[in-house]
């Protein structure tokens, strides 16, 4: 708001002396100032009417460009109600919107779990995969025995010749997987052997047929069972 340059000739003010030059203010006393005033200005009543419409228009003016600049307030204020966020929701910068935006073309939430789960499941097969196959076991067992929870670990061999899986349970604590099978899984190793070993039978001739002999090796041994 510019600054107007004004007089106060209210009744109750001396006119023409500056507000910070008056005496501290007293219980008003209209007719006084009234009388007051016209005695400062010669009793000219003509004169003090036209300085007190000077003084009210100065007033109005002021009042009016007040209640431009309150009006304005209240436009801007709700011009910023309306960006303000609603109550609970979260305020994201630039940086932070746009990997909001990223990670909403991803999905839902629901569907993003479920894709990290359907990860790790695929992690986790791919390992007792691996660590079955580096100690021949099947893979189908394996994964049934070691089940969610058996922490896992491949770990090449010192000579760099393959990988030797081993069980962590904890800290600085890992068995290698057969240590930990024969101690735990005892009775389930013929399972979770990939390849058992061969059972040994005797040989048996079709439908009770002989054996075929030959004629000169029997002739012999006829000979040197009579002897």
């Amino acid at each position: 708001m510019p600054f107007m340059q004004r007089r106060f000739y209210s009744p109750n003010s001396d006119a023409g002396t500056p507000p910070s030059a008056q005496p501290p203010a007293q219980a008003p006393d209209p007719q006084a100032g009234f009388e007051s005033l016209l005695s400062r200005n010669a009793n000219d009543a003509q004169r003090v009417a036209w300085l007190l419409y000077q003084e009210n228009h100065g007033y109005r003016e002021e009042t009016r460009q007040l209640r431009e600049q309150v009006q304005k307030a209240q436009v801007q204020a709700q011009q910023l109600q309306g960006q303000l966020p609603a109550d609970g929701s979260t305020v994201l910068n630039g940086e932070h919107a746009s990997a909001w935006t990223r990670y909403q073309e991803l999905g839902t939430p629901d569907e993003i779990a479920e894709l990290r789960r359907s990860h790790a499941a695929l992690q986790r097969g791919q390992l007792l995969g691996e660590a079955a196959r580096a100690h021949g076991y099947k893979a189908s067992v394996l994964s049934t025995l070691a089940g969610e929870t058996l922490t896992l670990e491949l770990r090449p061999n010192a000579d760099n010749n393959g990988q030797t899986a081993y069980v962590v349970t904890g800290e600085n604590q890992a068995t290698p997987l057969p240590e930990y099978a024969q101690a735990h899984w005892a009775d389930f190793l013929p399972a979770l052997a990939d390849k058992p070993a061969a059972v040994a039978f005797p040989r048996q001739t079709a439908g009770g047929k002989q054996p075929n002999v030959d004629p000169i090796q029997a002739e012999l041994n006829r000979r040197y069972q009579s002897k």
